[in-house]
């Protein structure tokens, strides 16, 4: 049984008193109380009053009864983010933040010292699209990347392609997707406002001879995760909508994103006549990827029912089932979904979610297709078949493969131990082909007819590949090369008849990476001893006396544990800066529920044995105490998105361990997050709160609903949570700021005004005009990597160790007197 109510509807509906009906509530479900953990977290040295902190109203009313469980949610106002109330909330929480961030002695130098080493001459990978190449560039401290364009590699005056810093004051509309037609004459480009998933895509035209770009009138609208998949004959191109949002400021609001739909747009004509080539109402949570066949012929269709790695793979005839109008462009019209007279003629090839199919290449000869699957082969494999035996379409709209992919010849086999993470077709008999080894990147060449390894491409150290672009139009490829110390470095290879990279272009800093190492171990998880891999990386030859109570070297422990999501070999200047400045460590936890080893390890740490990946991260930590690397008192730990609820449920769980937690852009509300905008697609990962058994397993482990005081103190600190700061932006539309709010408001509640034992501060930050992260300008960055983690520092107690040269400007010097005084 699943009721949602409120005391009031309750009220209505059996003629009780407002009273009574509160206090009995417990009459139509058991109350769910949660496990306390055994001991409190240590005092840090920012102290906070817990009296202090805003009183929040408890609406104690609305209770929800799930599966017979009694569940309060007395935080529920804070779901409505236009409300007056709300916005006081949040204006009390920053403005109690900034309060502590004022305390941090070190906050104005790690300002400074951050932003001297993030001005730095940044590159994008080079593409080859028609005739030009491409490539993105920031000076240091541009709020965006600027695109620029050659007409040769040997052109030495870049010609700026486009500059998204000049399409808002505040750096805060970025520029997320382009996609080039065909033949290079077109591009289009899909920006992002305040950090929003909501796109706008506008078209522009392309000399290929003096690469001037002309933008043209078309503006598409409403555009949310959304493919750019443009037909050969460079007159259209494919991508998703939603119903427009319900708040004109849009990233705001809540509402959930159902009923995808794929359109057409015919370059020139107005988004009205746009048609719409398929929606599927009889499952509005399904979503709808586009692609072409190499060979222009196919429309490839990949449908999803969420974030697990699976898809069916639907194809439609181009060349022979769509006609065309008297321009000569595909006439999808009378198959509009919604106004045409036949359904688009689709051929449903792989028509359920066993398994992953995305499409590599044609081969032009023997007309095979070559798919990557993980059907029987969790580390995946590539199969190759006819795609010629599937008949036409046009006699049904849902005919199935004469011969399915599902019964195709292996052409690489699965791995026995790597994962297949993608391979990319050359022109020619050619295709590269990357792997991931112990959370390591490896690169091949290969031959597209027959898998055969023609060279293994040899990569300089411990990183992954970062990018590649190579296409079946050119037989040069180009890939970059990072690491937790490596800027980046990228590679060219002109021939693959002679596969050797060459060093294209280096990233240079303002530091000296080879003074640092990175090593990686792998740790025992607590409960079935599965090895979890964990980098390390720190200042060359450090030595760790972290067994000592009074050594402050604070350790940085990261992770994420989820959606199939690898964490690779990274550069990160914030990370270099906190090791520069507090002569800190680096930790990186490859956590079940991610995709280091395949969709095995994914599953391990999904759905029911979602409790795998907090017990990892908690035998990472326990692993860094052992080691002698950190203890309780010196250990931050620190995750975004499902990141974000992995540090919220180990703090629930295990506070000793623990100094600080930072929790940014977190799913918090285990129970409530599939009722807004995307969150519906996280039930592959997490669970259905609508399905009993499902609704057990994610009760278990809800940051939100498993808020408690602990049984007993740690030594020389009384029963409370570790320092926690979470983050969050105003326009996050994929984890709306709701999560934050609640589970802030219950830590208040719970351990300061409710309890008045925490005297580790409880704090959030909430950026205005940002969203999930990606296209966040360089100045929110900066401000907000040296809030958190200078208060981390302060928290643990860290002493400044830099002792390089510094510039403070006025402000921060004035900032830094306050903060002393």
């Amino acid at each position: 049984m699943f009721v949602t109510t409120t005391v009031n509807r309750w009220n209505r509906l059996i003629g009780r008193t407002l009273g009574s009906c509160s206090r009995n509530m417990a009459s139509f479900g058991d109350a769910y109380i949660p496990t306390p953990a055994q001991k409190g977290a240590p005092q840090g040295k920012l102290i906070a009053d817990p009296t202090l902190f805003p009183a929040i109203r408890r609406d104690e009313e609305v209770i929800d009864v799930l599966h017979g469980v009694n569940i309060p949610d007395p935080y529920r106002w804070l779901e409505d983010p236009d409300s007056e109330e709300t916005k006081s909330f949040v204006d009390a929480q920053n403005a109690l933040s900034t309060s502590f961030f004022d305390q941090c002695q070190t906050r104005s130098k790690f300002k400074s010292l951050f932003e001297q080493l993030y001005n730095y001459e940044r590159y994008g990978l080079v593409f080859r699209k028609g005739n030009r190449y491409y490539y993105s560039h920031n000076t240091g401290l541009q709020a965006q990347n600027v695109i620029y364009t050659l007409n040769s590699l040997e052109d030495p005056e870049p010609k700026l392609f486009i500059d998204p810093n000049t399409l808002s004051e505040d750096g805060t509309v970025a520029l997320m997707q382009y996609a080039f037609s065909d033949d290079g004459n077109y591009v289009a480009m899909a920006t992002s406002s305040g950090g929003s998933d909501w796109r706008t895509v506008t078209v522009s035209k392309i000399n290929q001879e003096t690469g001037e770009r002309t933008e043209l009138a078309d503006v598409l609208q409403h555009v949310k995760f959304t493919s750019l998949s443009w037909t050969h004959d460079n007159l259209g191109f494919f991508y998703n909508s939603y119903t427009p949002p319900s708040t004109t400021d849009a990233g705001t609001e809540t509402d959930k994103n159902q009923n995808q739909q794929l359109r057409y747009h015919i370059v020139g004509q107005d988004q009205s006549k746009d048609a719409t080539v398929l929606a599927i109402p009889e499952q509005p949570d399904w979503m709808i990827g586009s692609s072409i066949s190499h060979d222009g012929k196919h429309l490839i269709l990949s449908v999803s029912a969420g974030c697990e790695p699976t898809n069916r793979l639907w194809i439609v005839n181009l060349e022979k089932d769509i006609p065309r109008n008297s321009d000569s462009a595909l006439d999808f019209s009378k198959l509009d979904f919604h106004t045409g007279s036949a359904r688009l003629p689709l051929v449903k090839v792989i028509d359920n979610f066993n398994a992953s199919w995305d499409y590599i290449g044609s081969n032009e000869d023997t007309g095979e297709w070559v798919l990557q699957t993980n059907l029987n082969a969790p580390r995946y494999k590539l199969v190759h078949g006819a795609i010629a035996t599937i008949a036409s379409s046009s006699s049904s709209s849902s005919s199935s493969s004469e011969i399915s992919p599902e019964s195709w010849a292996e052409l690489i086999p699965e791995h026995p131990k790597d994962v297949l993470q993608w391979a990319s077709r050359l022109k020619g008999d050619f295709m590269v082909c990357c792997y991931m080894k112990d959370v390591k990147s490896s690169l091949q060449l290969r031959k597209f007819s027959t898998g055969e390894i023609i060279k293994e491409l040899q990569l300089p150290g411990i990183g992954s590949v970062g990018g590649f672009s190579g296409s079946r139009k050119f037989s040069e490829f180009f890939f970059s090369f990072t690491g937790f110390t490596e800027p980046g470095a990228q590679y060219r290879v002109e021939d693959p008849e002679n596969p050797t990279p060459v060093l294209f272009r280096r990233v240079s800093v303002k530091f000296q990476p080879e003074e640092f190492e990175t090593k990686q171990v792998f740790v025992p998880s607590k409960n079935d001893g599965t090895l979890v891999p964990m980098f390390l990386i720190h200042r060359n030859g450090k030595e760790f006396t972290n067994g000592d109570q009074k050594d402050t070297s604070p350790v940085l422990l990261y992770g994420y544990g989820g959606f199939n999501i690898s964490l690779e070999p990274s550069f990160s200047i914030s990370r270099m800066c906190w090791l520069l400045a507090y002569d800190g460590v680096m930790a990186i936890a490859n956590l079940r529920g991610g995709g280091e080893y395949g969709t095995t390890w994914r599953d391990d740490g999904s759905r029911s044995k979602k409790q795998n990946v907090f017990d990892d991260f908690i035998s990472c930590a326990e692993y860094l105490h052992d080691q002698k690397i950190s203890n309780p008192s010196t250990l931050a730990i620190q995750g975004g998105s499902n990141g974000g609820l992995l540090v919220a449920a180990c703090i629930n769980q295990r506070p000793d361990l623990f100094q600080v937690g930072l929790a940014q852009v977190g799913v918090l509300d285990g129970l409530r997050f599939k009722r807004f905008t995307i969150g519906h697609a996280w039930c592959n990962d997490y669970g259905d709160v609508d399905i009993e058994d499902e609704f057990e397993w994610i009760l278990k482990w809800s940051p939100l609903h498993n808020v408690t005081v602990p049984v007993q103190g740690t030594e020389g600190s009384t029963k409370q949570y570790p320092a926690i700061l979470l983050t969050t932006g105003s326009h996050d539309d994929r984890v709306v700021p709701l999560h934050t709010h609640k589970f802030l408001a219950q830590l208040q509640y719970v351990l300061g005004n409710g309890s008045g034992l925490q005297s580790n501060p409880l704090l959030a930050r909430v950026e205005v005009r940002a969203g999930h992260g990606a296209g966040k300008p360089t100045k929110k960055i900066i401000e907000e990597t040296s809030d958190m983690l200078s208060f981390t520092a302060e928290v643990i107690g860290a002493e400044w160790k830099y002792n390089g040269p510094l510039k403070i400007c006025e402000e921060e010097e004035e900032d830094a007197g306050k903060a002393a005084a």
